[in-house]
Order: C-alpha cells, then structure tokens, then sequence
C-alpha cells in the first residue's frame, strides 16, 4: 500500500472517531485533522492547540508552531509531548549516532529541543519537564501570549 493511500486510511479513520466524539462531547469540543502549514480556521479561534510527536516529523516545525500561534486566541495553550534530546549523556550519544538515519529513512527528528521552537516562535512555557528512560519524552505545556493577537 501506497504511503498517502495509508495516510488516507488513517484520516479517514481519525475522521470518523473525531465525529463520534465530537456528537458525544457536544459543541464543547470539536477535533480537527489538518495540515501543519495551513489549518482551515480563521485567525485566534482555539482555546488549545494538542501536538503529539508532531514537530520531530514535519519539515518545517517553526511554520507548524506558527500556524498554531495563528489559530490560538490570546493566551490559549499548546500542549506537545515530543522526543527529543535526552539527560542522559550516552542515550544522546545514540539519538546523535542514529539523526542521521532517522531523518533520512523516517523524517524523525531526534534532536529537535521543543522548548526553543516554542521560544523561537513567541510561546512562552508554563511548564516543561523531560519524563522517560533518560528524559526522552519532551512534556510542554505553553501559552500564546495574551498580548499577541496576530503572528509575526
């Protein structure tokens, strides 16, 4: 099977479960599948932005986060959950060994740092810890700031 008829199948399927959950939850919240680079929302109409393993996988991670600071209202939150360089000395020795690979093969960043994207793309952090074997998984909670009401 084809890389974008897997991708369809699996849109299709985050569709259909999006529109159950979306008739379960109400109007209280809405799930939505788009692209990084452009998400079919008028500027400052979301409460919160969710990102799970996204920015490791997209080529231009700073235009995802800028899409999302877009769509955010003022002070609205981006929660991600990312990999991304560990505490540990020798686990980093191996994330930097097998960059190479990953991006080639699999589009997987190992290295990116979420909290600097997110700093570089004007977020500021609320909270961020490094949780897993070594503090590979990257947990930040962030926040477009309430002064920011178009992107830059």
């Amino acid at each position: 099977m084809s890389r974008d008829r897997s991708t369809a199948r699996v849109h299709q399927h985050f569709d259909a479960h999006a529109a159950s959950y979306d008739q379960q939850m109400g109007a209280a919240e809405r799930w939505l599948l788009g692209r990084h680079r452009h998400l079919d929302l008028a500027d400052a109409c979301v409460d919160t932005v969710v990102a799970t393993y996204a920015l490791c996988s997209v080529p231009e991670p700073r235009a995802a986060l800028l899409e999302a600071r877009r769509v955010l209202r003022p002070g609205g939150r981006l929660l991600l959950v990312e990999h991304g360089p560990s505490r540990s000395a020798w686990l980093r020795a191996v994330q930097h060994a097998l960059n190479r690979l990953t991006v080639r093969w699999q589009s997987d960043h190992l290295l990116r740092v979420p909290r600097e994207l997110l700093t570089d793309t004007g977020f500021e952090t609320t909270e961020a810890e490094q949780v897993g074997v070594g503090g590979l998984a990257h947990r930040v909670d962030a926040r477009k700031p309430a002064a920011m009401a178009r992107t830059g």
